[in-house]
């Protein structure tokens, strides 16, 4: 699918809100969590972030968004402080923000859109890196006697490791995979082996992710068409999922209509 990351990678917005979730350690990582009314971990939610990790506030609500709908979610820092700052969050100035607005005053300069070279942060963060970290976060949500079905969801970079949680050879297979505009995909190399329900958000004007087609093809022979769901939400750019303006009705509607699909994709295999 593609070699590498691209500057979409790194733009988008931050979200206006406050995370209601807790910090722990989890498998060695550094992890937020955020649980459902009833503080069960039933249906356990492993949240595999973009190359912004997880200090970025937008993945964070969506982990309690969640977990208000019946979720125990966790979204561990694999990228052990190291991921991109969210200074780069934007190639383009974004909407300006004040504190009127409920925004957060400041936290794009226009001096901090320079291009932000993903070449090492790539190489350092390869998957002879990270996957051993995933995969000993996956066994350490699997050790809990108090979880029961667990739930990869990635988005971007974390996107492709939601696939291979669900493969088979995983060392800990998860019992459904959501993925959001997954990247650094071989394709199909990467489903070889992928058993389990599978939800892919995909935006139409996602210039980086443009063989969507044959993602969907590769999927089908995979798991299946019955156990797959993948929607094309129109005109949604890279990054739509967690990184899509909040102030603007179209890309807000998108985010919460594609949060609440995955959700119902999930509960529907649980």
């Amino acid at each position: 699918m593609s070699s590498g990351l691209s500057q979409c990678c790194v733009s988008g917005h931050i979200h206006a809100g406050t995370p209601k979730g807790s910090w722990e350690d989890i498998g060695g990582l550094r992890t937020y969590v955020s649980k459902p009314k009833d503080g069960s971990k039933q249906k356990t939610a492993v949240f595999l972030p973009d190359i912004f990790g997880v200090n970025i506030p937008n993945t964070q609500l969506l982990a309690d968004t969640w977990a208000e709908n019946g979720f125990y979610v966790v979204l561990p820092d694999i990228f052990q402080g190291d991921a991109v700052p969210l200074e780069h969050i934007n190639t383009i100035t974004p909407k300006k923000r004040t504190q009127d607005e409920g925004g957060i005053t400041g936290a794009i300069k226009t001096n901090a859109t320079a291009a932000y070279d993903l070449v090492p942060f790539v190489t350092k963060h390869r998957e002879a890196v990270v996957k051993p970290l995933i995969d000993n976060f996956f066994k350490a949500i699997k050790a809990d006697s108090e979880t029961d079905k667990i739930i990869a969801v990635g988005f971007c970079f974390g996107g492709r490791y939601a696939f291979l949680a669900g493969r088979t050879d995983s060392p800990v297979q998860v019992d459904v995979v959501v993925s959001y505009h997954p990247s650094l995909l071989a394709v199909p190399t990467d489903f070889e082996n992928l058993t389990v329900p599978t939800y892919v958000g995909h935006g139409t004007a996602d210039n980086f992710v443009t063989n969507d087609d044959a993602i969907e093809s590769a999927l089908i022979q995979a798991v299946g068409k019955e156990k797959l769901l993948f929607e094309r939400y129109e005109d949604a750019s890279h990054g739509y999922a967690v990184r899509g303006d909040d102030l603007n009705e179209k890309e807000r509607t998108q985010k919460e209509e594609t949060a609440k699909a995955a959700m119902a994709f999930v509960n529907k295999w649980m």
